[in-house]
């Protein structure tokens, strides 16, 4: 570990377009605290959201408890009682992407107890929690290119394209009325 897994920034915590900094946000040349510092935002400064990465600093692990079948990125997949599970990042909407047996499982779908779901079949206990960051690729205004790392209370959305619905092909604009807390 680390891990850096790209991000598809369509997920409720990376919505591409315009974001507000809401505090003063260090610029980064790489999706890491430890790389050089290139520039920074200010309070009220507007960027561009063009892409994401989470950086997992280790994984969580989880025991499955019984045999289970989830869909994955590639179709089902099949989990047995005493198989260890490391999950690596939260992909949105109870997925997530693990490293089972060997190889990356994108986009299995939660069936182990946590704080932030429920509803789901329970088939696995938690060991360990991942400890995870999640770094925006980001370009200022006046075109600096750079990474921040996300955080609620610094950042955020203002206005993002919203995916073409079955009625229309074409991307909607969608504008966010978000300000900074006082």
């Amino acid at each position: 570990m680390p891990l850096l897994i790209p991000a598809q920034c369509q997920s409720e915590v990376c919505l591409p377009g315009s974001w507000l900094a809401c505090d003063t946000v260090s610029i980064h040349t790489a999706p890491d605290g430890a790389a050089r510092a290139i520039g920074s935002l200010t309070r009220h400064e507007v960027f561009e959201v063009v892409g994401a990465s989470t950086r997992v600093l280790s994984a969580g692990i989880v025991r499955v408890t019984r045999d289970v079948r989830r869909t994955s990125a590639s179709g089902p997949y099949q989990f047995f009682a005493g198989d260890t599970v490391y999950v690596l990042d939260h992909r949105g909407e109870g997925f997530f992407n693990v490293w089972h047996q060997g190889r990356l499982v994108r986009d299995v779908e939660v069936f182990w107890p946590g704080r932030a779901w429920s509803g789901f079949e329970i088939a696995a206990d938690v060991l360990q929690e991942p400890t995870t960051e999640f770094w925006l690729n980001i370009v200022t205004r006046p075109g600096l290119r750079g990474w921040l790392l996300e955080n609620e209370r610094m950042l955020n959305p203002l206005a993002r394209t919203q995916e073409p619905t079955p009625r229309s092909s074409t991307p909607v604009p969608v504008v966010l009325t978000t300000v900074c807390p006082s």
